[in-house]
Order: structure tokens, then sequence, then C-alpha cells
């Protein structure tokens, strides 16, 4: 996990997450725009267009979980993990120098 930067405010976290990874406020706004239409869309007694504005909301929160899960996989480091028990020990000793 990143750390937050000495002295940086909000809305220049904000800044630095989103030009990071552009692509999950993105989905999220895509996200809240289809829910508040479907919403409008059903208080307005239109079913139709309801159902497909639900049906967008669906596949743009599927598609932002799915940019978070490929960035968190990407993000993953492989272990620096010895493969035999004397390169531990090896590692080890270099350690205690």
């Amino acid at each position: 996990m990143s750390q937050a930067k000495e002295g940086e405010t909000t809305l220049e976290k904000m800044h630095r997450k989103f030009t990071k990874e552009p692509l999950i406020p993105i989905g999220a706004l895509a996200t809240v725009f289809f829910l508040g239409a479907g919403l409008r869309a059903f208080h307005s007694n239109q079913p139709r267009k309801a159902q497909y504005l639900m049906r967008g909301r669906v596949l743009a929160q599927g598609f932002t979980v799915a940019v978070m899960c490929f960035g968190g996989y990407m993000g993953i480091k492989p272990h620096d993990r010895p493969a035999t028990y004397e390169e531990k020990l090896e590692k080890q000793h270099q350690e205690e120098r």
C-alpha cells in the first residue's frame, strides 16, 4: 500500500491516485451515472429504460471491479524466497554482516 506523502492535501492525494489508476474513477463515475439515470427512469415509470440503464450499471460496476483486481494482481511482487535451505542460510549470513 502506498503511504500518504508528508504535507499532502486531500486534493493532491486524489490527483496522485487518479493519475496512477485512471480507469477506476472513470468506472466509478460511470456506475454512479447509470445508477442515477436508472433510478430516475424507474421513478418516471419507464421500466424498459430503467432496465437498460441498470444493466449498464452492472457492466460499469463489473468493469470497475475487474480493473481493481487487475491492478492488484499487477502490483503483487514475487517473493524473494530462497529455493534451497543452503541459500536461506547464506542469505541469513549475509544479512548478519
